[in-house]
Formats: structure tokens, C-alpha cells, sequence
């Protein structure tokens, strides 16, 4: 695989369906499925380098460390130079995957200099996504959102 230096990071969901908490399929899907999904339309395996569960399980996709990133197949005309992250369902995610993406936002923004404002969700690359489930400038407000 070919080694990238990242300067972005594009959030994606999953396209799963939106589970409640009280679905005994609340956390039915993971990193496995969206490998195999990726798999059987060619990709070399996950395209993305985390994703995070509805629970806020935090997954390890493609290789993403401080000495060595491997690019991803997430985002077209993206991949050499960003960091995919997925979160398993459709619209909003729950309130621990907010807590998982945030605690991501700052591991990044450590290993790598990727501050807020290089962040972006999959839809401000692709107008024709939904995905995520929201804009730029709410995604932002999300990942930097203090807990009270």
C-alpha cells in the first residue's frame, strides 16, 4: 500500500440504518462488515482508516500511525493525502460515537497538526452525498463541543 502524509480528515457514515438503543441490532455492524462491503466492490480492504461503532467502539481500518499512513479508499481525488473515518449509521451519529470522534480529533490533531478546520464531512467533497448526515460547520461544532 501506498504511504501518504495526511493533511485532512473527511468523515463518512456508514449508510446503516439509524438504530435505537433499545434494538437488540443497535451495534449490529463493524469494521468486519465494512471490510467485507469494500471487498466485494474491489477495494484491497477498508477503505477507511477507523471506524467507530454505534456504541463508540473505535476500529482499526486501514493503517493510520504516526510514522506510517496508508492511503485509503474513501473519498475520490481525496485519498492521497486524507484520513477516512466512518461512523456506523446514517443521519446523526450517537452520543458516543460524538465522544469517540472527538477523542479521534485530538489524537490526530496530535500525531498530525489536523486541527478543526481540516476536517471536512464526505458530502463537501461529493455534493451529491448525504454522507454524513450533516454539514461542515456542524461537524465542527460537533468534534469541538466540550462536555459540561
Amino acid at each position: 500500500m501506498k504511504i501518504i502524509t495526511p493533511r485532512i480528515v473527511i468523515l463518512h457514515c456508514a449508510a446503516t440504518p439509524d438504530f435505537i438503543e433499545a434494538d437488540l441490532c443497535f451495534d449490529k455492524f463493524n469494521v468486519y462488515d465494512v471490510d467485507r462491503w469494500h471487498r466485494e466492490r474491489g477495494f484491497q480492504s477498508c477503505g477507511y482508516h477507523w471506524v467507530v461503532t454505534r456504541r463508540g467502539e473505535i476500529q482499526a481500518g486501514r493503517k493510520c500511525e504516526a510514522d506510517r499512513v496508508h492511503e485509503g479508499a474513501h473519498c475520490e481525488g481525496q485519498n492521497h493525502h486524507s484520513i477516512g473515518i466512518c461512523y456506523i449509521g446514517m443521519t446523526t451519529p450517537t452520543r458516543y460515537q460524538i465522544k469517540s470522534l472527538q477523542i479521534l480529533f485530538v489524537l490526530l490533531n496530535n500525531m498530525f497538526n489536523l486541527t478543526a478546520d481540516k476536517w471536512y464531512p464526505h458530502n463537501y467533497f461529493n455534493v451529491s452525498k448525504s454522507c454524513p448526515g450533516f454539514g461542515l460547520e456542524a461537524m465542527k461544532a460537533m468534534l469541538t463541543k466540550e462536555e459540561k
